[in-house]
């Protein structure tokens, strides 16, 4: 007996310190908390615009990866967990189903089996175990837990997404501070007016509908223009992620807690054993250690080791989502200033190459980006880059960036950054008419003067404008000199022709002897032609010289015949018939004496037929 005794008081000796160190081991263990850095109050950015292109992406990434991390350090998750918890009710789907598995094993062990588990540490150990693993592993629970899971990161989720802004703004006033340092600020200015414009074009609050509150981006030294933009990369990363990291944060709890399901989460057999052997009789013998089981796996230990699991693993997961995130943010940025300077490829490159240009740039107001932007593509297209280079160097460029659009239209055709600052000059404010009327493709500018020149373009009427480029100058400077106020309509309703007609005449007479103003004003009412007006000169030119009529001479002894054939000599008509009736006198004559030779000819033929 006393050894029975004696085995009994060790066997309960064993028991007992077997429960305390179970016990012990059973109390949760706390992580040191993590050391939250306060997130800064103020963003500053001098390395970024010290960086070159390569290293600015990994920056633009550590930046925003340094944001997010500060932000999610202060999330409290525990509170998170246990309000979800609390909302959905774990505690009552826990307790049913460790009840449901406790009656299922009672069920289906003997009295004897459940007897021995109150005695026997391995028999107990062996029912806690079915139990949980038949509880925790059960449908019901899975189920729970993944709606749990699910509820926690969703909030999770809306918690990091509310600092996507914030880490966005951060990495957009890196990109602003190497922009500005690199390029201009000015061209940063144009970037964000492009992004911008092409977002409002999409309408991305309607093909984004994620709300990103302003309050939560950064507003110092990013303008109103970069507040859109910073919004939008957020929706686009918020669009493109946001159902993701819930997904794996929910997917990481699951997976944990699931897999930890069973005996591993609850380490309390062995003090199970304990309680079973210090109070017992035959009815509660008959359950064993069941009651004591299921009284720890509903005790709030067992639940607060599952909430902390759950806690462990959005913690965990975290730093994964947020580099994930960084990435996005970092891609986001850099794809929206390349695609920027693909369009403008030019202006980006000579930006970063040539100091003068970037001063140019930086001078440059921000509606004038394009036009520059086109310049600057005109010129290496069709002189090169060294071209370009000379013509900022030497001022030329920034003439040519003064001038109107039109101007552009010039030097791709002449290829002559000279010729259209010619051209420019002397057509003043008149270029877009020069361009408009082709006046560049016909003439150059030593073909006119300012005067000459703004003279045709104020014609402002195509063909009357074509019209005079056929002339010269010298031929165009007499009509206009002649013209005067009458050009445009002298021009209008004079053909081409005569239009050279009259230019050369009047290049050929001497200046004081070219038509007046009167007859000017007479062409362009209608009331003189070209033709008449230049009639007189033609025939003036054509005529032979007139002579004077032959005078006879004094006869000496006939001098009133002399008188009396004067008059008659002056006269053509008496002088034509007195020449008529001569001819006829002359041809009577010849006839008269023909006829007698041959009436002579005859007798002589007679007289020799007869002396035969």
């Amino acid at each position: 007996m006393q050894n029975t005794l004696l085995k009994y008081l060790l066997f309960k000796l064993t028991s007992l310190l077997v429960i305390l160190s179970l016990c012990l081991s059973a109390l949760p263990v706390y992580a040191q908390p993590l050391q939250q850095d306060n997130p800064a109050s103020d963003y500053t950015y001098g390395d970024c615009s010290k960086l070159n292109q390569e290293a600015l992406r990994t920056e633009i990434e550590k930046i925003a990866h340094q944001v997010l991390t500060d932000e999610s350090n202060g999330l409290d998750i525990d509170t998170v967990v246990a309000r979800h918890w609390a909302s959905l009710n774990v505690d009552a789907t826990i307790n049913g189903e460790v009840e449901r598995a406790v009656n299922q094993l009672s069920n289906d062990e003997g009295y004897f089996s459940r007897l021995w588990s109150g005695w026997s540490a391995e028999k107990a150990e062996e029912f806690a175990t079915k139990i949980a693993n038949d509880a925790f592993t059960s449908p019901t629970f899975k189920n729970k837990i993944t709606e749990l899971s699910n509820a926690i990161a969703l909030e999770i989720s809306n918690d990091i997404e509310a600092n996507f802004a914030r880490a966005a703004s951060a990495a957009f006033l890196c990109m602003k501070a190497y922009v500005g340092e690199r390029y201009s600020a000015t061209l940063f200015s144009a970037f964000e007016d492009k992004v911008s414009v092409e977002i409002k074009g999409v309408n991305v609050a309607d093909a984004n509908p994620v709300k990103v509150n302003p309050t939560d981006v950064h507003g110092k030294a990013l303008g109103g223009l970069g507040l859109i933009i910073v919004t939008e990369i957020s929706r686009r990363i918020a669009q493109k992620l946001a159902e993701k990291i819930a997904q794996r944060i929910a997917g990481g709890i699951v997976e944990r807690i699931l897999g930890e399901a069973g005996a591993s989460l609850i380490p309390i057999a062995g003090w199970i054993v304990g309680l079973g052997l210090i109070a017992w009789d035959l009815w509660q013998g008959g359950k064993g250690a069941l009651p004591q089981i299921q009284e720890a796996l509903e005790g709030e230990e067992v639940k607060a080791k599952i909430r902390n699991e759950i806690t462990a693993s959005v913690k965990d997961g975290l730093p994964q989502e947020v580099s994930i995130v960084s990435l996005e943010i970092a891609v986001d940025i850099m794809d929206d200033w390349n695609n920027f300077c693909t369009v403008n490829q030019y202006v980006c490159m000579v930006a970063g190459e040539n100091s003068t240009f970037k001063q140019i740039l930086d001078s440059t107001p921000l509606d004038h980006i394009s036009a520059l932007s086109t310049l600057v593509n005109t010129f290496i297209e069709i002189a090169g880059r060294s071209t370009l280079d000379s013509a900022i160097q030497n001022g030329q460029f920034e003439q040519l960036l003064a001038l109107p659009a039109p101007a552009l239209d010039i030097l791709h055709t002449t290829k002559s950054v000279e010729t259209t600052l010619l051209w420019a000059k002397l057509a003043d404010d008149k270029l877009d008419r020069l361009v408009k009327y082709g006046v560049y493709l016909r003439k150059t500018p030593a073909d006119f003067d300012q005067k000459l020149l703004l003279a045709v373009l104020n014609l402002d009427d195509n063909g009357a404008i074509q019209k005079l480029l056929e002339l010269d100058h010298d031929q165009l400077a007499a009509i206009v000199d002649f013209a005067g106020d009458q050009l445009a309509p002298i021009t209008l309703q004079t053909s081409t022709a005569d239009i050279k007609q009259l230019a050369t005449y009047l290049v050929q007479q001497p200046a004081s002897q070219r038509p007046t103003a009167q007859a000017a004003t007479a062409l362009a009412n209608g009331t003189l032609t070209v033709q008449k007006l230049i009639q007189p000169a033609v025939e003036a030119a054509a005529a032979p010289t007139p002579t004077a009529p032959p005078k006879l001479e004094s006869v000496g002894a006939y001098p009133k015949i002399y008188a009396f054939l004067q008059p008659l000599v002056g006269n053509s008509v008496i002088v034509a018939a007195f020449a008529l009736v001569l001819l006829i006198l002359i041809a009577a004559t010849v006839g008269f004496l023909f006829r007698r030779r041959k009436a002579r000819h005859v007798d002589a033929m007679d007289h020799y037929t007869l002396r035969r």
